[in-house]
């Protein structure tokens, strides 16, 4: 559905298929019929995690299995604290109680 694309993207997600291979993505159907192929599984990223993608690709299903193929996404240092600290300021918090002229 285009709705859903266009939710996704003004969200600022994007396919993270797209890395790797942009403009030969009709090359990769994750769906296969007699009728016609297409690409209808996806994962969406936002882009900060871009950097930390090591390997992406679609395997392949025996038929007999599902009809679909696999899409995998590799993420190195998902939940490394290091790289998922925010840059915000500590906050400065005031005890009225103690104050004096000469702390002001």
């Amino acid at each position: 559905d285009k709705n859903l694309f266009s939710m996704l993207s003004n969200a600022h997600l994007f396919d993270t298929f797209t890395v790797k291979y942009d403009q030969f993505r009709a090359d990769h159907p994750t769906h296969r019929s007699t009728k016609s192929n297409s690409r209808i599984n996806f994962i969406w990223s936002s882009g900060d995690m871009i950097s930390n993608f090591s390997h992406c690709d679609i395997e392949d299903v025996l038929p007999s299995v599902l009809d679909h193929s696999i899409v995998v996404l590799k993420i190195d240092n998902f939940l490394a604290a290091k790289s998922n600290k925010r840059n915000i300021s500590a906050k400065i918090v005031f005890d009225y109680e103690k104050m004096s002229d000469n702390k002001w």
